[in-house]
């Protein structure tokens, strides 16, 4: 360690704990739901989608794409593949980051290549499902289909496999739909 070089320098957030098990897939894990993932040796970080507002401290990174990550008020994830395969926790009634309504973000970037965020937030428990479809109205993927507590949530989305074109992402929460568009770019 006799020189270091900064890798992370766009997340507001504060960064607990950092892990890996090989030199290029590395794992970061803070405040506010924050899983950071690198598959680069940290070049590049993307930001996981994450179930949780709660802080996250604990991180045991088993392979390049499996991590299990721990957190306040019993947090347990578990990733596979960048996907979220396990969440548990308690309910908390007393939390303060409860939006005041729902909300479909516009994506950042916009137009991006390959990948981008999406943010939503919901006001209550409900089924939250978030699909894609192309410019002719055909679903190409579903990011989300499940039932989220209160909060705010970003999902990333690789679109690495599509081609370049305008595309729409709809939130639909319950009886609440909104879409939004979308631009890859190649």
């Amino acid at each position: 360690g006799s020189t270091w070089s900064s890798l992370i320098s766009n997340t507001i957030n504060n960064i607990y704990l950092v892990s890996g098990v090989s030199e290029n897939s590395i794992w970061a894990v803070g405040d506010s739901g924050m899983v950071l993932h690198s598959i680069n040796g940290g070049l590049n970080w993307v930001k996981e989608f994450s179930k949780t507002g709660y802080d996250l401290f604990g991180l045991d990174v088993i392979s390049d794409s499996v991590a299990f990550i721990a957190g306040d008020n019993g947090t347990v994830l578990v990733t596979g593949n960048s996907e979220y395969i396990l969440d548990i926790q308690e309910e908390d009634n007393t939390n303060t980051q409860i939006p005041s309504n729902i909300t479909l973000y516009q994506n950042y970037p916009n137009p991006f290549n390959p990948s981008t965020r999406i943010k939503f937030s919901i006001i209550h428990s409900d089924h939250v499902a978030m699909k894609i479809f192309d410019i002719l109205g055909k679903e190409i993927e579903t990011l989300i289909e499940e039932e989220l507590s209160p909060g705010i949530y970003e999902i990333n989305w690789d679109a690495s496999t599509l081609p370049a074109g305008v595309y729409f992402y709809r939130l639909q929460v319950g009886s609440f739909v909104q879409t939004k568009k979308t631009i890859i770019l190649k």
